[in-house]
């Protein structure tokens, strides 16, 4: 008798449970009719990831001096530390991602990794963007981040997408936000 109670109970339960633990707006009523996809409006990320891109540009780089408080800030200087391979050495419409994570003092935790680069690059040009983002780590690093913002991220992977596309037609802010 005591089995039956609690399956009975447990759907019941857990039903209970995920409406608590889901905010009201993000119920939403899909059917396999539906002809959309059925994405709730949840009012809080699925991640706790940081992602930023950060266009070529031609201008030196210039490491942060000042303590970064925000990640604006932080994202900024990360960009104005970024040197593009030479010309000769590129391809427009290039695109690479890496993926690290900084600890309190701006430090980089363990090795930084690439998880994305142009498909159709042949591989002298994918090394030469690989360097300059390598460099640009080696360069800025750490990054002097104030002790707030330092406790926000610490620890949070952060994916920097770099995008060259210098001698590319190019749409005004077509990559930023």
């Amino acid at each position: 008798m005591n089995a039956s109670v609690i399956i009975n109970v447990a759907p019941a339960v857990a039903a209970g449970l995920l409406m608590m633990a889901s905010p009201s707006s993000a119920r939403t009523v899909c059917s396999v009719f539906d002809q959309h996809p059925c994405q709730p409006a949840l009012p809080y990320p699925f991640s706790d990831g940081l992602r930023v891109t950060i266009q070529a540009r031609e201008q030196p780089a210039t490491a942060p001096s000042m303590p970064l408080n925000t990640l604006q800030e932080l994202f900024h200087a990360m960009g104005a530390c970024w040197v593009p391979p030479p010309l000769e050495q590129a391809r427009p419409g290039t695109e690479i991602t890496i993926l690290f994570s900084l600890n309190r003092s701006g430090d980089i935790i363990g090795e930084p990794r690439f998880t994305y680069s142009t498909h159709t690059l042949p591989n002298e040009i994918k090394a030469a963007y690989q360097r300059s983002v390598a460099d640009m780590l080696k360069r800025c690093a750490p990054f002097p981040i104030s002790s707030g913002l330092g406790g926000a991220i610490a620890g949070r992977p952060i994916a920097m997408r770099f995008i060259d596309d210098r001698g590319s037609r190019r749409t005004e802010n077509r990559h930023e936000r």
